[in-house]
């Protein structure tokens, strides 16, 4: 007999490492207006989904947001100041 696969047995997987629950997400997301948390789309945009994100130092959960800006701070290592120069270098560059 074939076992049916929970399709939300990663995503719950990956929730369980942050201390959260598949509800505690969606509830801040709903608290959100269903947006990213940063950009504000409605549209996740990188693999369909959204991610849940956390502080690499604590762990802590601090929202939900689309696959652009949670690469933003994972490729920033959730350093204010990169984020800071990369602002002040658009800025200096006219965009």
């Amino acid at each position: 007999r074939q076992r049916k696969e929970d399709p939300n047995r990663f995503r719950n997987y990956e929730l369980k490492k942050l201390g959260i629950t598949l509800q505690t997400k969606d509830e801040q997301f709903v608290k959100q207006g269903r947006r990213c948390a940063i950009c504000k789309t409605k549209t996740p945009n990188t693999k369909k989904r959204w991610f849940a994100d956390h502080d690499h130092q604590t762990g802590k959960f601090r929202g939900v947001l689309c696959g652009k800006c949670n690469a933003v701070l994972g490729f920033a290592n959730d350093s204010t100041e990169t984020l800071k120069a990369a602002i002040q270098y658009l800025q200096k560059t006219g965009q």
